[in-house]
C-alpha cells in the first residue's frame, strides 16, 4: 500500500470515528432523557401513592361519618318514639357526649 492509500484509509477511519462519536452523543442524550423521564415517573408514582392513601383515609372517614349519621338517626327515632317529640334530645345527646369525653380524659 502506498502512503496515499494509507492516508485515505486513515481519513475514512477518522470519519467513521467522528460518526461513532456523534452517535455516542445522541445515545448519551437519549440516556439522559430516559433518566429524566424515569424520575418524573417516580415522582408521579409517589404522588399517586399519596393520593391513594388520602383516598383511603377519606373513605375511612366517610365510613365513620356514615356510621355516626346512622347512630344519630337511630337515637332521634328512638327518642321521638319514646317521648313523642324531639324536645330534650339535644340535651340528652350532649350528656352522652360529655360522659364519653370524661372516659377519654
Amino acid at each position: 500500500m502506498t502512503e496515499e492509500e494509507l492516508n485515505k484509509k486513515q481519513e475514512e477511519l477518522n470519519e467513521k470515528q467522528e460518526e461513532l462519536n456523534k452517535q455516542q452523543e445522541i445515545l448519551n442524550k437519549i440516556e439522559e432523557d430516559v433518566k429524566a423521564r424515569c424520575q418524573q415517573i417516580d415522582k408521579s408514582e409517589e404522588a399517586i401513592k399519596q393520593r391513594e392513601e388520602h383516598l383511603y383515609d377519606s373513605m375511612a372517614n366517610n365510613d365513620i361519618f356514615t356510621q355516626f349519621s346512622v347512630n344519630i338517626n337511630q337515637a332521634y327515632t328512638l327518642w321521638c318514639n319514646s317521648s313523642g317529640s324531639s324536645e330534650g334530645l339535644i340535651d340528652a345527646i350532649q350528656k352522652v357526649i360529655n360522659s364519653r369525653q370524661s372516659f377519654k380524659d
